[in-house]
């Protein structure tokens, strides 16, 4: 991006550090410190069974539901900034920038983690908004096994109030699936997610592997209404809960 203004270049560089500071980093290797991004995957405190980090890597009920309120903070805040560069298909103008090759792997993580944990509406798909279809998604069986004709993700079409309120990043997504570099990136990331998802299913557990999901779960649901997980409707909109 070395053409664009200085401004311009602030811009994509400001994208690139706030995702790094406060989404996808935990910046702190001391004990208990985990980036927002992390309270979609990382276990609760408990024993071995639960915790197979031993406290280091543990996240607290509260501590997640205000990790999952930044991730809500961040998706609106990169939404702003790159609806005020313009009307263009790109992050941060008419060209792809460090800001797309910085968010888009963290948006994969977040097309599954903040449906199947979070049970957020959908906010990133394979959306193709002529057909209205949303395209199956299936881990690469020479990887994972054959198991991958069977547990296949879609997530459905993007919410029509995720669409209202993520206009620019509801069509960014889609529009980085039509690159083959990204398209690969996707395949990489998504295979791991559902193959995370496809070993808790298994019993026994092979290894001594602790579930990655249901713990987190668990520990949502006997939390039941008293935090905030999850975007709610005001209005004709969608706002995070006050």
């Amino acid at each position: 991006h070395r053409d664009l203004s200085a401004i311009h270049r602030a811009k994509v560089n400001l994208m690139c550090r706030v995702h790094d500071m406060y989404v996808a980093s935990p910046n702190c290797n001391q004990p208990g410190c985990t980036h927002s991004q992390g309270a979609l995957y990382l276990p609760p405190p408990g024993d071995k069974t639960v915790d197979p980090t031993e406290g280091r890597r543990a996240i607290d009920i509260t501590t997640r539901s205000r990790k999952i309120t930044e991730l809500w903070t961040r998706w609106r805040w990169l939404e702003e900034l790159s609806s005020s560069l313009g009307d263009s298909p790109y992050l941060a103008g008419n060209h792809l920038s460090m800001a797309d090759t910085t968010w888009f792997p963290t948006a994969v993580f977040m097309e599954f983690l903040l449906k199947h944990v979070a049970d957020w509406p959908t906010l990133f798909a394979d959306y193709h908004a002529e057909s209205g279809e949303t395209a199956d998604f299936k881990a690469p069986k020479a990887v994972y096994g054959e198991w991958v004709d069977t547990e296949t993700w879609n997530p459905g079409p993007v919410d029509s109030k995720m669409l209202h309120r993520f206009p620019k990043l509801t069509a960014w997504y889609p529009e980085l699936l039509k690159i083959a570099d990204f398209r690969r990136v996707r395949e990489e990331i998504m295979g791991f997610w559902l193959n995370e998802r496809h070993l808790d299913g298994l019993q026994p557990q092979p290894n001594n592997r602790v579930k990655r999901f249901d713990p987190i779960l668990a520990a949502i649901k006997e939390d039941g209404k008293s935090l905030a997980w999850k975007p709610v409707v005001k209005g004709e909109s969608l706002e995070w809960p006050s």
